[in-house]
């Protein structure tokens, strides 16, 4: 799994120079140490300010790229014996997310897009409302399921489609076979892409905030003050009261049979426990 217990940035001036109050910033990160993560934040800062000055493009932002993890923090481990089966991290907008190393999850989402057509102007016009559309998405899954021999999966409701999580058997994520399994259930297409370049399946554990009315939180970790750190602490006392009545997911039903596999079963109990606690409002 692509996930570091060690953040750092790092800045230096346009020539590569060390400074602290440089215009190129890099992050850095590491499971050896801090200053590895630093030294790693540091070389980051000077291949920017190299870019610059050959007018090379570069993104101005990393919040998810395949080259590269998720700028997350490690909130809480899952280990069995030297093994690390599972990792709560914090992502970008605030919420939990469990990552686990074989334990699949699969996320089918079924929420129209924001810009999707309703109905076209004379419709609105008339007040008239789109017809609903069949949600068929279990039956599918059932059938999914019923074309692969052995497997079986618990279906959760979440707020926007479904999410599924693989009883039957650990798998590795970067394998064909993985990815071939996420892609039959219509699994998001950055969310294969995520699962396969942090070598991990992802799921979130806790509501989106802008779901429970709160606005986004305070980016930039690893943050680069006090003050920051501060701000984002602040965000989160009123996260904490904010997600209180909400729910991530609502376990559905067993498809496939209801036996779990020894190493995913303490996978399954950490993420029922947070994500299918709470409310009965999905977020």
């Amino acid at each position: 799994m692509q996930v570091y217990r060690y953040w750092a940035r790092a800045r230096c001036d346009a020539d590569g120079t060390p400074n602290v109050r440089g215009d190129f910033v890099g992050v850095g990160w590491s499971d050896v140490s801090e200053a590895d993560a630093t030294e790693r934040a540091f070389g980051r800062a000077q291949h920017t300010a190299e870019a610059y000055r050959s007018h090379t493009d570069f993104p101005e932002r990393e919040d998810y790229y395949a080259d590269r993890p998720p700028r997350e923090p490690i909130v809480d481990e899952l280990r069995i014996g030297e093994n690390l089966v599972a990792a709560v991290t914090r992502n970008v907008y605030g919420a939990y997310i469990l990552n686990a190393a074989e334990t699949m999850f699969i996320d089918i989402d079924t929420e129209a897009p924001a810009n999707q057509p309703t109905g076209g102007f004379l419709g609105r016009l008339l007040g008239k409302r789109p017809e609903p559309v069949e949600d068929d998405t279990p039956a599918r899954v059932r059938q999914i399921v019923s074309q692969h021999a052995g497997l079986a999966l618990r279906l959760y409701k979440t707020a926007a489609g479904y999410r599924g999580l693989v009883t039957s058997a650990p798998f590795v994520p970067t394998s064909s076979q993985a990815m071939d399994l996420l892609n039959s259930f219509g699994s998001d297409r950055l969310y294969v892409q995520l699962c396969k370049s942090q070598s991990c399946f992802r799921a979130r554990l806790t509501p989106k905030p802008w779901r429970c009315g709160l606005g986004m939180p305070p980016r930039g970790y690893p943050w680069s003050s006090d003050f920051k750190r501060q701000m984002f602490d602040d965000w989160n006392v009123q996260y904490e009261r904010a997600i209180e009545g909400y729910t991530t997911c609502q376990f559905l039903e067993s498809i496939g049979g209801t036996s779990v596999h020894e190493q995913v079963a303490p996978v399954l109990d950490w993420h029922d426990r947070i994500a299918c606690g709470g409310g009965e409002t999905l977020a």
